[in-house]
């Protein structure tokens, strides 16, 4: 993991994640928020404690859990009926409870990589991805150039919480990403995969393409459509063409549109805080699509401006995280990642920034326990929410952008060129 990280870290005089006495960690504030959201998640995960250590061997007798439908799609791909996964009726027959309300969104190369966990009882599956979500936000913080200190505040964030205790596979998705982004300039191969596996949840990568084009790294990018391209041509071949033609039938269907237009209070997206602020359907979707394109004009804009990667890769994920087209809280762990690149440059955030970040950094948390004391605030805090990633955005790039400017003021080092060792 080492050399992986080393591609963006590679600047000893700021990245350094075992030099604690150095790292300010973005500033005072800002560690104070993700120390107190570290204490209110492991009270939460002790409350929850007998939620998250149960092992049911069934799915019928699971918690709410989003991993019981990708349980119940490896169960239809095994029996043969890869499909069905995308027919409401037929996926939710056997399932109880809230976990009826689930469905198969994600694309049938999904499938590739889900199909052995009905291999195995659902209480040994879910073990397996508890002890693989722990390694992964581990992987993150050490990819990100940070300590062990972060790692543990990584494993207590907001977005954590959220992630062990309804089992999204999100935090997945964006190591891939991450993993697909230090790795796009030398290893061009792996950053591929990495990018072609993380189109299985295609939303947190739409900014992607703008960051490797704007950068010149066009080996990955062809590498990356080349693997996705194989990964969707052997679905094909392994369950045929039928499960892409139902897949694409059910975008269309009442209970996907419906999920997709909700304005409850967890969906986050820029589309719903529209909607609930009084915008009809076509309206929001203007909005969502003007954030994105206003997101792409960004990285664009940093990605010639900005010579730190470890920066640009930060300001992708948060900026990514704000315009992605589906935003839960157990998403939070791309914009957690997001200031954890930030952060790597190991100088002191502006003041509003730590508060700002802060308060992003804890909102999966405090909005959890302020809508259990005053659920009649839920709604309206949630518009909230997504201003506060907003006001991040902005904040945050008004430092990037400052600090590029001061480097090139300064004449800065090969080393502060590139965020990579001199020759």
């Amino acid at each position: 993991m080492k050399l992986i990280s080393r591609d963006v870290t590679g600047d000893a005089r700021d990245a350094d994640p075992n030099d604690s006495a150095r790292s300010v960690y973005g500033g005072p504030v800002f560690v104070c928020a993700m120390i107190v959201c570290a204490v209110l998640c492991a009270f939460s995960y002790f409350k929850g404690i007998d939620v998250f250590w149960t092992f049911p061997a069934q799915i019928g007798d699971a918690a709410h859990e989003d991993l019981v439908a990708f349980y119940r799609a490896s169960q239809l791909v095994g029996d043969g009926m890869a499909a069905a996964a995308y027919d409401s009726d037929v996926f939710q027959n056997t399932l109880t409870g809230k976990n009826q309300r689930l469905l198969m969104l994600n694309p049938p190369h999904f499938f590739l990589l889900i199909e052995p966990l009905a291999w195995a009882p659902y209480g040994v599956i879910k073990a397996l991805f508890i002890g693989l979500f722990c390694a992964t936000f581990a992987s993150l913080a050490r990819l990100s150039g940070q300590s062990w200190f972060i790692a543990l505040l990584l494993l207590c964030s907001g977005g954590a919480y959220y992630t062990f205790m309804i089992l999204n596979i999100s935090v997945l998705v964006v190591v891939a990403i991450v993993i697909g982004l230090v790795n796009a300039e030398r290893r061009p191969l792996l950053a591929g995969a990495a990018l072609a596996i993380a189109t299985v949840k295609p939303q947190y990568g739409l900014l992607v393409p703008v960051f490797l084009i704007a950068g010149g790294h066009w080996r990955t990018l062809i590498s990356a459509s080349l693997f996705t391209i194989g990964l969707i041509a052997f679905s094909i071949w392994s369950y045929g063409i039928d499960v892409w033609q139902a897949y694409f039938a059910s975008l269309g269907q009442d209970s996907y549109s419906s999920y997709a237009a909700v304005t409850a209070p967890g969906n986050l997206t820029i589309q719903s805080a529209a909607g609930k602020l009084g915008a009809p359907l076509w309206l929001r979707g203007s909005f969502q699509t003007a954030g994105l394109l206003a997101g792409a004009g960004l990285i664009w804009f940093l990605s010639r401006r900005v010579t730190d990667k470890r920066q640009l890769i930060g300001m992708l994920l948060i900026v990514s995280g704000f315009t992605a087209p589906s935003l839960m809280y157990y998403s939070w762990p791309i914009f957690a990642v997001g200031l954890c690149f930030l952060m790597a440059r190991n100088v002191p955030w502006p003041v509003s920034l730590q508060v700002a970040a802060g308060l992003l950094w804890l909102q999966p948390i405090w909005a959890t326990a302020l809508f259990s004391l005053y659920p009649q605030t839920a709604l309206s805090y949630s518009v909230f929410v997504t201003a506060n990633a907003a006001l991040v955005v902005w904040l945050a790039s008004l430092m990037v952008q400052r600090s590029a400017t001061t480097f090139e003021n300064a004449g800065p080092s090969p080393e502060c060129r590139t965020g990579l060792p001199a020759a």
